[in-house]
């Protein structure tokens, strides 16, 4: 059985460079959601801090994860996109023991 894997992510965008970020990665959300082993794929503007990025995918496994990493708009995505922020970028990968619904 496969462990499911959880990554989140925050980034800063330099405020001239913030439609260049949407577009790009406005770009990758439909084909990463229609991946196999995609359970969900989302990003969003913070609500308490203009240009502050944040993304939360759910894989079923991390060969899943591994094969977008591969894939040729995760590739170009990854290239452009260390010009377009400001400060550091976090991400974190979360391997699922379990899921409990409330």
């Amino acid at each position: 059985m496969s462990t499911e894997i959880i990554v989140a992510g925050s980034m800063k965008v330099k405020p001239e460079k913030r439609q260049a970020f949407l577009d790009l990665a406005q770009s990758c959300i439909q084909p990463s959601r229609s991946e196999p082993g995609c359970i969900s794929y989302s990003f969003y503007e913070d609500g308490t801090e203009e240009n502050q990025f944040l993304f939360f995918e759910e894989w079923q496994s991390r060969e899943a994860l591994e094969q977008h990493f591969q894939t040729a708009y995760f590739q170009q995505f990854a290239a452009q996109v260390p010009e377009l922020f400001e400060g550091a970028v976090t991400i974190k990968i979360y391997q699922v023991s379990g899921i409990e619904k409330l």
